[in-house]
């Protein structure tokens, strides 16, 4: 008796990036036996697409943006079905529409200030608006998440979208967001050649949708100042006097500014040097954030606000999360020395004024400061230096972290070495469903109750007697990798990582007869002189000052190959 065969694996599976609504192109190998084969997508939120051929490729349709998906091809004959291995992890390269589009209209500038959530695949964003009657177009362009519409024209009505580009393809436009614009009052007329202040009695007001207004009950031999107002659609005044206090012993900044004319609410905002921003709203005239970091350093800005529009901002205010000395002048003395010793290890250096900034110290360590006057005479006089003051800086980023699951208990257990300046560490998991928390006074703690089917990210804070460290920043997620054989360039991109300023790229050929590396403060990096026909290893890792995360989950990509293999 015959038994007929059992069809080949498919193999050399590949996908080609495509831009929506494309089909993506899937291709393989023939495979002896099959006569017929169907392509899988499915993806990590449980979506899947197929497409069925007596062919050797097809065309995938539906991939949904900001999705990652696992391909597989599977060969069939008339009895029997054979599924290849996994051939790739694809990531359609169309970014999502961009969501949460606001925009705040700054009168007083002419200008609208839009806003929206960043989307997946996204590396730039570009915005528009269009007037009512499609006369007027404004543009603007950024990487960030916020860009600025200038030159509005007044008493115009404007749609504004924003759409999202990877580089490669650009995704469709968000739904339009409408802006009206006033215009300023340039012209008051009065038609009495004598009007004056009332110093006594109560203001005489009208209201009017026109461009006139009748004041009844003046009173004679008075003088009355005349203030027309647009209501409800004036900017508000400037915030002045903005005065901004650090404390670094809570991690907690505060500013504080006085009351502006037209305002119902204040908007206060925090920078970082390293790009973090802070945010509180109020209707009081001051605001305190709790969670800056040690070290940085913040400016501050304030916005006032009514029901419809914002004020340019305030002055920028410096908020100096750093060590700052400061002592009473010496009558004669013309130079100080200044004194940091952590260890028997000295920092000194010589300054002529009464203050001081320690924006480099090392963290976890317990500094001794001084400083001695010296008066310059027809010889220099050295007097008897200060009693030294003593302070603790920083706890270090904790270093080496790994995590190890339990899905049956949905818990993890995480690890990490030990930081200098340490007294405990706070262990926090952030998820798009929720976030777990642990503290512990050892090097490892467990994270309870955690979401089945969700991703985390795992960060660890040292917590010394009076400040904690900065978090440790994330791997990289979502690598991905593309080589050029008429250049012989690999181009590697990446998601930006949460408390990162830098990221390092390396690739290694499986042969061992390749590696190079280079860093970016952005979120892709070109590798050269990288020959066809051999097989990388990629990965990432992130940076936050002299902290280095761990490497992102290595990718394997094969020159000559129209594929780019990412992990979620």
């Amino acid at each position: 008796m015959c038994f007929p065969l059992v069809p080949c694996t498919p193999t050399n599976v590949t996908a080609t990036y495509k831009c929506s609504p494309d089909l993506v192109p899937v291709s393989w190998a023939a495979s002896n036996g099959a006569k017929y084969y169907t392509a899988v997508a499915e993806s990590t939120s449980g979506y899947s697409a197929r497409c069925t051929t007596n062919t050797t490729s097809c065309g995938l349709p539906g991939l949904q943006c900001g999705d990652v998906y696992t391909i597989r091809v599977s060969g069939a004959d008339d009895n029997c079905l054979i599924d290849s291995d996994i051939c790739c992890i694809y990531t359609p390269t169309e970014p999502c529409t961009p969501t949460n589009v606001s925009s705040l209209l700054i009168c007083s500038a002419g200008s609208a200030q839009v806003s929206w959530a960043p989307s997946a695949n996204a590396l730039s964003y570009a915005v528009k608006a269009t007037s009512a009657e499609q006369i007027l177009n404004l543009t603007c362009q950024t990487t960030g998440t916020s860009c600025s519409l200038s030159d509005l024209q007044c008493e115009q009505t404007y749609n504004v979208s924003v759409k999202a580009s990877s580089g490669s393809c650009t995704g469709p436009c968000s739904s339009p967001q409408t802006v009206k614009t006033v215009c300023a009052l340039v012209f008051v007329g009065v038609d009495r050649q004598r009007v004056a202040v009332t110093d006594q009695g109560s203001p005489v007001t009208c209201n009017t949708t026109n461009t006139l207004c009748l004041l009844n009950g003046l009173q004679c031999g008075h003088i009355y100042n005349i203030t027309v107002m647009a209501q409800n659609q004036a900017s508000p005044c400037i915030p002045s006097n903005v005065t901004t206090y650090a404390q670094c012993m809570f991690t907690m900044g505060s500013v504080s500014w006085g009351p502006s004319d037209g305002a119902k609410t204040y908007t206060a905002e925090a920078t970082g040097l390293d790009g973090d921003t802070y945010q509180c709203l109020t209707s009081t005239t001051s605001c305190s954030w709790t969670d800056l970091h040690c070290g940085e350093q913040y400016s501050v800005v304030v916005r006032a606000n009514n029901d419809n529009c914002s004020s340019l901002p305030s002055n920028t205010s410096i908020i100096y999360m750093i060590v700052s000395l400061s002592w009473h002048a010496n009558n004669g003395t013309k130079i100080y020395t200044v004194s940091a010793d952590a260890k028997n290890q000295p920092t000194t250096f010589s300054t002529n004024v009464t203050t001081t900034d320690f924006s480099d110290l090392t963290c976890g360590q317990n500094y001794s400061l001084s400083v001695t006057p010296h008066i310059l005479l027809l010889h220099t006089q050295t007097c008897h230096m200060t009693n030294p003051s003593c302070l603790s800086t920083v706890p270090c980023v904790p270093t080496n972290i790994s995590l190890v699951m339990n899905c049956v208990s949905n818990t993890a257990a995480v690890s990490w070495s030990a930081s200098r300046g340490a007294l405990h560490y706070s262990v926090t998991a952030h998820s798009f469903y929720g976030n777990a928390s642990c503290q512990s006074s050892d090097l490892s703690c467990t994270l309870y109750n955690l979401t089945c089917g969700s991703q985390y990210t795992v960060q660890v804070v040292a917590i010394g007697e009076n400040c904690s460290s900065i978090p440790t920043p994330c791997p990289p997620e979502n690598v991905s990798a593309q080589v050029s054989c008429l250049s012989n360039n690999m181009m590697v991109s990446w998601n930006a990582s949460r408390d990162a300023d830098r990221f390092s790229v390396s690739v290694i050929s499986l042969d061992g007869g390749f590696s190079e590396s280079c860093t970016s403060t952005s979120t892709s990096c070109s590798i050269g002189n990288v020959n066809c026909g051999n097989t990388f290893s990629v990965h990432v890792a992130s940076s936050l000052g002299s902290c280095i995360s761990q490497q992102s989950q290595t990718q394997s990509i094969s020159s000559g190959m129209k594929t780019s293999n990412t992990t979620a």
